[in-house]
């Protein structure tokens, strides 16, 4: 084993100690009083810890280019959980993780519709109900909103909008591990939309040559990176959940400890 795979042992020890604790969490959500948030935040964590196992197998067979491509939809995810999380801390009720259930979903529906509405202008069969209008009128709940709102409401979903209200919160706070986190992905995040968008990368992205150094040193970067971003939101949502059951604080701190390890091993790659 190399010394930085490591880090694939340390990982499986912190899922341990999250997955030990999951039914004190799911306990706590049977009568949590920010259902939508609660459960929204076991979402995130399942769905950026399937990545990262994917980002792991793709480490063994040194598949540089999927690793990017997956490491900037895990930022993505992550981004969005932060700006959840920092919208929960602040209203301290269930609007953000409402309206991103509701409004976002929409939203993604209204880009399937208009996609659809191009086939058919491909076709010569143009469909003129604009799809917002054409989704309120399949879905009941959100007649009571104009266009105008659900456009508005969906918007803060964005990348655009949720980085700027991300950096603006981050940047008025003390320093700690998550915020520089944060401010070390918001760049790449937006470096890395060329894998995922289609556009030019550099060639060395396809390399698979053992020899090289500079190659090892791209995939072990991905590999720390997946690492401190689940450990983050694994902590952040046992501080959150810790408040109603003091086990989980001892589950907390227990991560805490394990993640020094990892954290020493992407130093010392880093190095």
């Amino acid at each position: 084993m190399k010394p930085f795979e490591k880090i694939f042992t340390i990982d499986s020890e912190i899922q341990d100690v999250f997955v030990e604790n999951a039914p004190v969490v799911f306990e706590i959500l049977k009568t949590y009083e920010y259902p939508k948030t609660g459960n929204l935040i076991l979402l995130f964590i399942t769905k950026t810890n399937f990545i990262k196992d994917g980002i792991l197998d793709l480490y063994k067979t040194q598949n540089l280019f999927s690793m990017n491509i997956l490491i900037r939809s895990m930022m993505e995810h992550y981004l969005r959980f932060i700006y959840l999380y920092i919208r929960f801390k602040k209203e301290k009720n269930d609007s953000a993780a409402s309206e991103y259930i509701k409004f976002f979903a929409l939203s993604e529906d209204v880009s399937i519709g208009k996609a659809w509405e191009e086939v058919r202008n491909f076709k010569g069969d143009p469909y003129k109900q604009d799809p917002f209008a054409l989704f309120r009128e399949i879905n009941k709940n959100y007649q009571k909103y104009t266009p105008l709102v659900i456009s508005e409401k969906s918007a803060q979903f964005k990348d655009k909008y949720y980085l700027s209200f991300i950096s603006k919160y981050i940047n008025a706070k003390k320093s700690n591990k998550h915020n520089s986190l944060v401010r070390k992905i918001i760049p790449l995040f937006s470096e890395l939309s060329l894998f995922v968008h289609g556009g030019p990368v550099n060639e060395n992205s396809f390399s698979k040559d053992e020899s090289d150094k500079k190659l090892e040193k791209e995939l072990e970067h991905i590999v720390g990176l997946s690492f401190s971003i689940s450990t983050s939101m694994l902590i952040l949502s046992l501080e959150l959940f810790s408040k109603l059951n003091p086990e989980l604080d001892k589950a907390c701190q227990e991560i805490c400890f394990i993640s020094k390890f990892g954290e020493a091993v992407i130093l010392s790659q880093n190095t």
